[in-house]
């Protein structure tokens, strides 16, 4: 692959990794804006195995603002949060008016800025390694070697 290539790929991943993740962080910051907060108790929590690894599942009961309890089931492949998840523990929900048990999400800034962080600084990255591939001039043609001339004969 020619470095004008290379160039052109890495440019088009950046875009869409930075336009996804920018995309995903404008998602979160007009959820949690607006979002409700409550309470939660997590009640239940469990760990299985998958096929890269262990999920942790946590089920998790808050009560929105007109009072209905919710209970949501919250699964994450993320070891750090088996402290935050253990049974008994308080925890903070953030969730829509409009459908509380739809759209809980913990209170916990790995779980809310993870995805887009992550894109949007593997998007950078990727436009930096784009910057960094050197376009080379491609090289023109050998010129032909010159023929040496003939002496004129002498009579």
């Amino acid at each position: 692959m020619n470095t004008v290539n290379a160039k052109l790929i890495l440019s088009l991943l950046a875009g869409v990794l930075v336009f996804v993740g920018a995309a995903l962080t404008i998602e979160v910051v007009l959820f949690t804006s607006s979002a409700e907060q409550a309470e939660g108790k997590v009640v239940a929590v469990g760990k299985r195995s998958s096929g890269s690894g262990w999920r942790y599942d946590a089920d998790v009961t808050f009560s929105d603002k007109g009072n209905s309890s919710h209970t949501v089931h919250f699964t994450y492949i993320t070891t750090p949060l088996v402290s935050l998840l253990s049974a008994g523990r308080q925890v903070s929900v953030l969730y829509s008016a409009d459908d509380p048990a739809g759209s809980a999400r913990l209170e916990f800034f790995p779980i809310l800025w993870f995805w887009p962080g992550l894109l949007c600084a593997a998007g950078l990255g990727a436009g930096m390694l784009a910057w960094r591939v050197r376009s080379r001039p491609v090289p023109a043609p050998p010129l032909p070697k010159p023929t040496p001339k003939k002496a004129p004969l002498k009579s």
